[in-house]
């Protein structure tokens, strides 16, 4: 899946994407065209996660992504959870308001890659969990 820059993707109460192992999610915008991914309500923990379950394509790319209001759920407890031997890269973006971590890299194989420049604000348990 590829989300187009300038496109906002709200999610419900609760509601959650996984990408799994035969799947990939990139999502690059520019600096004058982000991508967000919120919840129709700004209310920390709102909805769920962005789940990377096994997948390691190197499409798995977020660039210009603000991530905002997402950690509400409490075994998959971060707004970007990397699981399973997943691969994620993300730079120029943000996580902020998460009702848990900003983003989980599980003490597995899985990776992240700081392309930089990432911020991560008021997210309850902090900002890079594992």
């Amino acid at each position: 899946l590829s989300v187009a820059a300038g496109t906002t993707v709200m999610f419900a109460s609760d509601g959650h994407l996984v990408v799994r192992d035969n799947g990939s999610l990139n999502a690059i915008g520019t600096s004058s065209e982000k991508i967000t991914f919120t919840g129709y309500q700004e209310t920390k923990g709102f909805w769920d996660y962005i789940r990377f379950d096994g997948s390691n394509n190197t499409n798995n790319e977020f660039q210009y992504v603000d991530v905002g209001f997402g950690g509400g759920n409490g075994s998959w407890d971060a707004a970007i959870y990397l699981y399973d031997g997943a691969r994620f890269k993300m730079g120029n973006s943000t996580i902020h308001d998460s009702e848990s971590w900003g983003l989980i890299n599980y003490n597995d194989n899985s990776t992240y890659i700081d392309d930089g420049n990432n911020t991560f604000s008021n997210n309850d348990d902090g900002d890079i969990g594992n």
